[in-house]
């Protein structure tokens, strides 16, 4: 049987012969660490610490290499705010593009939890959102990094840092909805 031939599902597409699913893209300053950046995800999900100084794998987020050069997957587990018990996600510690803003890619499918958890995740590094890589209308969302430096040494700074990050709250059903008029795919895959 030819491949062309091959009935596909609706969520994927044909590029250059091959199958593809299509991915929301969400570009993070090179300075977005992945722990900072893991923890985000944790709280945006509906994740919380027990005690305040619990480590995030205790509260369900975890991050794990899965063999492919230069990249994570972050994993969160528990009762998340859309109703799903897990979503993961590809950390890319470089992304295609040669912008030092856009420097690392998260590339989950086109959901409305990732499109909204983007959005709050380049609002809060700094950064660019793809709702769709299947346009080509380029981002669709761009934020100026709101602070000097993601990733900050001094112990004021950190504290602030961290202190922002303890502070955010879950995604709400508002957003959750309004993110899924962008998405490609109505649920999580």
């Amino acid at each position: 049987m030819r491949n062309d031939a091959i009935s596909r599902p609706p969520h994927t597409l044909r590029r250059g012969g091959f199958l593809m699913a299509v991915d929301c893209e969400i570009f993070l300053p090179f300075d977005a660490c992945l722990h900072h950046v893991a923890e985000t995800l944790g709280r945006l999900a509906g994740l919380r610490p027990e005690k305040p100084n619990d480590p995030p794998w205790k509260w369900g987020i975890t991050v794990e290499e899965r063999g492919c050069p230069g990249a994570v997957w972050i994993i969160l587990r528990g009762d998340l705010v859309d109703g799903e018990t897990e979503h993961s996600v590809m950390y890319s510690f470089q992304s295609h593009l040669p912008d030092p803003n856009h420097g690392r890619l998260l590339a989950p499918r086109s959901t409305a939890f990732w499109i909204a958890a983007g959005v709050r995740l380049v609002s809060f590094f700094g950064g660019a959102l793809d709702c769709r890589e299947d346009n080509a209308s380029g981002f669709d969302l761009e934020f100026v990094r709101p602070r000097a430096r993601n990733n900050p040494q001094d112990d004021p700074e950190y504290a602030e840092l961290k202190t922002a990050i303890a502070q955010i709250s879950p995604l709400t059903a508002a957003e959750l909805h309004s993110a899924a008029t962008h998405a490609y795919y109505s649920r999580s895959e």
